[in-house]
């Protein structure tokens, strides 16, 4: 209801990491970037230290050392104990609700520089990893209730066959992973399936590079199924920041959006299966024609939005 009544260039201030207010129709800004892989932490715009009384929050050890404790309970404490000062941060206006953790790619090449933030290089222990931290970042407790209360929401980053930022030349953001069917069902998925099917993540978010020549986040047919079955938005990557948010399945458009019929890569444009998502650095005449499809994205950012700021039940740590 309230996505009909907002005009273009507002929809377009909402799909973005930082969704700004629109006063008129009471609505509030929304930060969608915050991050905790081993405890809060200052690296994305939701969150601040230095603005409210809470100076710093715990910090826990890498997730690569946690994971090679084997223990469970462990991970969901860990989990659960972020959640928590993340609650708090947020009731006085220093964090955000959706943290965009766990990240539970696959380490096989100690030359990628980011392996200690995952579980390693196990399929089966990144997949329990992710159970556990998601349950315990969500609150099992909340989600299991009648009234399907999140704590907060986790994001499982980054979907899929990333492990590579800049070797020789070969940047994130250029990176073709070449990937067999049979590898990624075995090695890339599970971990990511766990998130979504088991842990119930409200959040996915596609990876910087391609995977067999196809980017990450145009791989439409995947995500429209992760709508349809689990009811999980996603946070597209793009170029060298966050350019695409929240609910990418139909048209992802970039500056020179050429819009194919298929549901494969056209020439300067995307065309993959659901509402679009963009930048608000694109002018507002490139909506006009896929104005219903950006209505459709706005409306299920709202709802996300609505659902953790006013659905939540209260805390009773």
């Amino acid at each position: 209801m309230l996505a009909g009544e907002k005009i273009i260039a507002e929809k377009i201030t909402q799909l973005s990491d930082n969704a700004s207010s629109i006063p008129r129709l009471g609505i509030p800004p929304y930060e969608w970037w915050s991050e905790s892989l081993h405890g809060i932490a200052a690296n994305g715009p939701g969150v601040s230290f230095s603005n409210g009384p809470v100076q710093s929050a715990t910090m826990f050890s890498q997730v690569l050392l946690t994971a090679a404790s084997f223990n469970r309970t462990l991970w969901y404490s860990i989990a659960r104990a972020t959640a928590v000062e993340a609650r708090a941060m947020y009731n006085v206006g220093q964090a955000g609700l959706t943290f965009w953790a766990p990240n539970v790619n696959i380490f096989r090449d100690p030359r990628w520089g980011r392996g200690q933030e995952t579980p390693g290089e196990d399929p089966m222990v990144a997949s329990a990893f992710a159970i556990e931290y998601v349950k315990g970042l969500q609150g099992e407790d909340l989600s299991a209730s009648s009234s399907g209360g999140l704590m907060l929401s986790a994001c499982c980053k980054h979907f899929i066959g990333y492990d590579l930022e800049n070797w020789t030349g070969i940047e994130r953001y250029s990176f073709n992973a070449v990937i067999t069917e049979q590898d990624a069902q075995d090695t890339y998925v599970p971990p990511f399936q766990s998130c979504i099917q088991d842990a119930k993540a409200s959040c996915l978010m596609c990876s910087y590079n391609e995977v067999a020549g196809i980017p990450a986040c145009a791989m439409g047919s995947v995500f429209k199924k992760i709508r349809k079955f689990y009811n999980c938005y996603i946070i597209i990557l793009s170029g060298n920041k966050v350019e695409k948010l929240c609910d990418l399945c139909n048209i992802t458009v970039n500056k020179n959006a050429v819009f194919g019929d298929s549901g494969a890569l056209a020439p300067g444009g995307v065309r993959i299966g659901a509402p679009a998502m963009t930048s608000r650095s694109l002018v507002e005449k490139d909506f006009e024609q896929i104005a219903e499809l950006l209505h459709q994205a706005v409306n299920f950012c709202l709802k996300k939005t609505f659902h953790l700021t006013l659905s939540l039940e209260p805390t009773k740590e």
